[in-house]
């Protein structure tokens, strides 16, 4: 009960800002888009304010989109126009400093020694105060899920993009959860055009 109320108490000294208004922004468009045989988008807008859901089963072409979006991956023909700083989630991040602890890998690249964010890692209601100083390389995949997640969500940008973002963390009823991808735009104080934009793809019945 005591974690818990500390967990609490974090969450409430660190709240999620709310979105200022962006209402008929666009932070993405792909026209005439074409990838092989794997995707082709006709057409495609993404405002600011916008929930676009996505489905299909395996190789329909969800992670090209998003690697399209992310600029990891230059179509055949067609035209892709971002106006938004991107982060991608991928369904799988190599693990490139095993020595790290949490709070130090989370503190990557900032300005303040690890030790300061540790208030805003335990915020995010991902990790246990004992957990920030275990090795990223000892991490389960599902922890090492959280860590990027958390990392993400502590970053200045627009458009999110993420790629099964639920594989390996626990569902309350179904156990490990899969099969979703998302992109959404996380706020930010003081930014005119930031909101949340999901894509969000779940498989068809009996896929894999």
């Amino acid at each position: 009960v005591r974690d818990a109320n500390e967990r609490l108490r974090r969450l409430r000294a660190h709240p999620v800002p709310h979105p200022p208004s962006a209402a008929g922004a666009r932070v993405a468009e792909l026209a005439g888009v074409t990838v092989g045989d794997r995707l082709r988008v006709p057409e495609l807008t993404l405002g600011a304010t916008d929930r676009l859901l996505i489905t299909g089963p395996n190789g329909a072409g969800k992670t090209t989109l998003l690697r399209v979006l992310a600029g990891e991956l230059t179509p055949d023909h067609g035209q892709v126009t971002v106006t938004a700083r991107i982060c991608h989630l991928r369904q799988a991040e190599p693990v490139r400093h095993p020595d790290r602890t949490v709070l130090a890998a989370y503190a990557t690249g900032r300005a303040e020694p690890p030790e300061a964010y540790e208030d805003e890692l335990l915020a995010l209601g991902l990790f246990r105060p004992e957990t920030l100083h275990v090795p990223v390389g000892r991490l389960s995949v599902g922890q090492r899920r959280r860590l990027a997640l958390a990392r993400i969500l502590g970053r200045e940008i627009d458009l999110l993009l993420l790629d099964e973002p639920t594989n390996h963390l626990p569902h309350p009823r179904r156990g490990p959860a899969g099969g979703t991808r998302r992109v959404r735009r996380r706020a930010r104080p003081g930014h005119p055009r930031q909101a949340a934009a999901p894509l969000l793809h779940r498989p068809s019945p009996g896929a894999p």
